[in-house]
């Protein structure tokens, strides 16, 4: 855990773990949604990611790996396109408890080498 892969068949661009430090700090916006607040033990990088808490309550203190991937195929191959598809076994779906899937619609340059993507779900 903790890497960046660059040019790779490898689908995962970056992974680490990260340690809950809070859940909704600044309130609760949503009924099923909670914004966490975390930081990265590989990079020391700050996270702020919404999840929807109904289906995978997380706690703080508590550690969860964060994986981003260009695509949810293991062989690095692309997913289709055309609206829902139903994946099938064998992605990297298996692999982990709680999935996300989406596009980075923005990226924005933040305070020197920082910066701050933001990503649909």
């Amino acid at each position: 855990t903790g890497s960046c892969v660059y040019m790779s068949k490898n689908p995962v661009l970056f992974d680490d773990i990260f340690e809950v430090k809070a859940i909704d700090k600044d309130g609760k916006y949503f009924d099923r949604v909670s914004r966490l607040e975390c930081i990265g033990e590989s990079f020391e990088m700050d996270l702020t990611l919404d999840i929807n808490s109904e289906i995978y309550p997380v706690e703080v203190n508590k550690k969860y790996t964060v994986v981003i991937a260009s695509t949810l195929n293991v062989d690095g191959s692309p997913m289709p396109t055309g609206g829902y598809v139903t994946p099938p076994k064998g992605t990297l779906l298996d692999k982990y408890d709680y999935v996300m899937y989406g596009k980075v619609f923005k990226v924005v340059p933040d305070k020197g080498i920082n910066m701050k993507v933001y990503p649909t779900q």
